[in-house]
């Protein structure tokens, strides 16, 4: 991709970004207003994190790219054989582990599909890969059906909302849950597109939503976290942050889990939306949290990875990266993988913090690493995605797209699929 038109999506990221950020608070600035509202004091846990700083070793790099195929056609069904992947991170805790099978090695793209016919339209949203269908959102404010096996269109035409789809969409019995810049969180028929209910925040959804017992739990861009009942959607209740609630929530054991731009970490009764406690970062919580063994893993801004109890947020322990944390961490075996826009990915023991490993790429991680088997895959900025192994952060290889990769990835039938900032969609087997 040339510079110029890398140029032109980085200015229009960030002024979507900061579109979002304004219309989820829904203020237009004046002389002497701040952006950040001032968090509420509460009677709950206050607790605020210390500075671990991280090793020095380094692994290096190697393989070769592959070469992209397209494949277009109508919409031959896939026979819902590729399957596994129904939500961001994978499942509830998000830990970003996916039961696979997924390919250690690489034969090549098996399609490539371009979301939207806008040239400038970008792949953020994560997809998620339920009963042989791709679903995944674009900013031309369409959320796509792909038919998995051939990246065919499923509905007769995509769902649109009324804008920019950075969330990334959860399916669960039958339904697709998507948040839109729109204010809305919508709620679409997997089989037809067809909407089956529309509920409205007083803020962008960037989060993407996690469904459990009935509810859909997701937060916007007016600092609320919202409870919506999945049938109806109803709300059930709303819990107010200080400020974008951009991360999305994991749920483990009754709680709700979340971050907020104002620098806090939430744990929020499922319930009843009651505060149970909220743990201090230095920086925005754009991480989603993970939750494994009784401990909540989440990226900040502060260039920390943060480790505190998922009972009473005490911290356990941080962990220090050169760059902002956006990546959000996956868990698996005893270790925490993440992302830094300091260019690396970082294996962590789980228990104390300590580094296993780390890779280099030649780009910030905006993208949130994805375990299946023995890898991890992750995406970067400068324009690959990654398939590293896990135990040493070897490169086993790597796919070169035309943009960056910000997107997180989904494995499922043994594919990778992951969006670009070129607009692409694609299927990696």
């Amino acid at each position: 991709m040339g510079t110029g038109r890398r140029f032109v999506i980085r200015l229009r990221l960030l002024a979507a970004v900061a579109a979002v950020l304004m219309l989820g608070l829904g203020l237009v600035l004046q002389p002497g207003c701040t952006l950040f509202e001032t968090p509420t004091t509460s009677s709950s846990t206050e607790t605020t994190a210390t500075t671990a700083p991280g090793s020095t070793s380094t692994v290096s790099t190697g393989g070769t790219g592959s070469t992209d195929s397209t494949t277009t056609g109508g919409t031959t069904p896939s026979g819902g054989i590729i399957s596994g992947a129904p939500m961001f991170r994978a499942d509830l805790t998000r830990s970003g582990v996916y039961p696979g099978p997924a390919p250690a090695a690489l034969t090549g793209a098996a399609w490539k599909v371009k979301l939207g016919k806008d040239k400038n339209s970008l792949s953020w949203s994560a997809p998620a890969v339920v009963d042989g269908v791709v679903f995944v959102g674009a900013t031309d404010k369409n959320l796509y059906a792909l038919d998995a096996a051939t990246g065919a269109q499923k509905w007769s035409e995509p769902f649109k909302t009324g804008g920019e789809i950075w969330s990334s969409p959860a399916v669960v019995d039958g339904t697709v849950y998507v948040g839109s810049s729109d204010r809305s969180l919508h709620a679409v028929e997997a089989s037809s597109g067809a909407e089956k209910w529309k509920f409205s925040a007083k803020g962008a959804i960037v989060s993407s939503p996690a469904v459990a017992e009935g509810v859909v739990y997701v937060g916007a861009g007016d600092g609320t976290l919202y409870a919506i009942e999945a049938g109806s959607g109803s709300a059930k209740w709303s819990f107010k942050g200080g400020h974008d609630i951009s991360s999305s929530p994991a749920v483990a054991v009754g709680t709700v889990y979340v971050g907020s731009a104002d620098d806090f970490l939430y744990a929020v009764e499922a319930a009843t939306g009651k505060e149970k406690w909220r743990y201090r970062t230095a920086g925005d919580v754009w991480s989603t949290p993970a939750v494994g063994e009784g401990t909540v893993y989440v990226g900040s801004y502060d260039m920390q990875l943060h480790a505190v109890s998922a009972d009473t947020g005490e911290v356990k322990w941080t962990f220090k990266t050169e760059g902002g944390v956006v990546s959000s961490p996956a868990v698996a075996d005893g270790k925490v993988f993440v992302g830094s826009l300091d260019g690396r990915v970082y294996a962590l023991d789980a228990q104390n913090g300590a580094e296993v490993w780390r890779f280099t790429t030649g780009g910030k991680v905006w993208s949130s690493p994805v375990i299946a088997g023995t890898v991890v895959y992750v995406g970067s900025a400068d324009d690959h995605v990654y398939a590293l192994d896990v135990k040493t952060g070897s490169e086993l290889w790597k796919f070169k797209t035309e943009a960056e990769v910000w997107s997180s990835l989904a494995v499922a039938g043994g594919m990778v699929f992951v969006g670009s900032l070129d607009g692409n969609l694609y299927a990696l087997k």
